[in-house]
């Protein structure tokens, strides 16, 4: 990997090789859809806070104990396949395969490739391939961070009824209400078992940030709360307020198991309208 992090800019979208990670896009109002913390840390081999990490094979820390959290692929460098771009939009593809360094982590073979349209709507394609001779399980998560002008103004539409585990609670579960969710301190669910459209509604930015996706079933809806935010070395005390992270996932009980030479699609569709 190299002492710098590589990126590539399209007309209204920007990625970085490290990751494969989309770090803006700007909606049809011309303003930021995503959110990244002044204070992230840029530097090669370090998680960068904000816009859209690519979380594989595991969520979370590995339950094996051996690598490191949220898997194998946000602190690689992975290959660019495409890069083009015009004044109104752009697409930018990489791709990420195994390696002798991955596979000290997880002793898989895999490639997994990601493809992202910059436009009226930003629209973003993964596959991951089962390049071996067994069945493996798998996590995947884009733990996309939405930008917002008070969080705790906006409300989250399309998760009524929706089962969820309260990682706060130690996994409890809870079936939400008829009601939006909304963000009231330090938040951690995990939505299972829904493909439902989801819908950010921001009173503060006056606009709606929909989420549609294909190929994973859990939503999750994480916030650090003031506190929590303030003592992370990567995150602006004062930014607390301005984010929200609304994932699209298979983790946990929706997590899946690829067959030797299987590929599963995905694709998460994010656009904005006026409120």
């Amino acid at each position: 990997m190299s002492d710098e992090l590589q990126y590539l800019r399209a007309a209204r979208g920007e990625m970085c090789t490290q990751g494969a990670q989309i770090l803006r896009w700007r909606g049809n109002d011309g303003r930021d859809v995503l959110f990244v913390s002044k204070n992230s840390r840029f530097e090669a081999g370090k998680p960068i806070r904000g816009g859209i990490p690519v979380i594989f094979p595991w969520f979370g820390e590995d339950p094996r104990g051996v690598g490191k959290a949220h898997g194998v692929v946000r602190r690689r460098d992975w290959k660019v396949s495409e890069a083009e771009t015009d004044l109104a939009s752009g697409r930018i593809a990489m791709q990420v395969e195994d390696s002798s360094k991955t596979r000290k982590e997880w002793d898989h073979p895999f490639r997994l490739k990601l493809h992202a349209h910059f436009g009226d709507e930003l629209r973003i394609q993964a596959s991951i391939e089962n390049r071996g001779d067994a069945a493996w399980p798998f996590e995947f998560s884009l733990h996309t961070y939405l930008a917002v002008g008070d969080v705790t103004k906006v409300a989250i539409h399309g998760l009524e009824g929706a089962e969820y585990c309260d990682h706060l609670e130690g996994g409890a579960r809870h079936v939400h209400g008829n009601e939006p969710v909304r963000i009231t301190g330090e938040s951690e669910r995990f939505f299972h078992g829904t493909d439902s459209k989801v819908v950010l509604d921001d009173p503060t930015m006056g606009r709606r940030i929909e989420i549609e996706k294909r190929g994973l079933r859990s939503t999750l809806v994480w916030h650090p709360g003031q506190q929590k935010a303030a003592e992370m070395s990567d995150f602006a005390a004062e930014e607390w307020d301005k984010m929200v992270c609304i994932e699209q996932a298979c983790v946990r009980e929706d997590a899946m198991v690829l067959a030797p030479g299987a590929r599963h699609d995905i694709e998460v569709i994010v656009r904005t309208t006026p409120r």
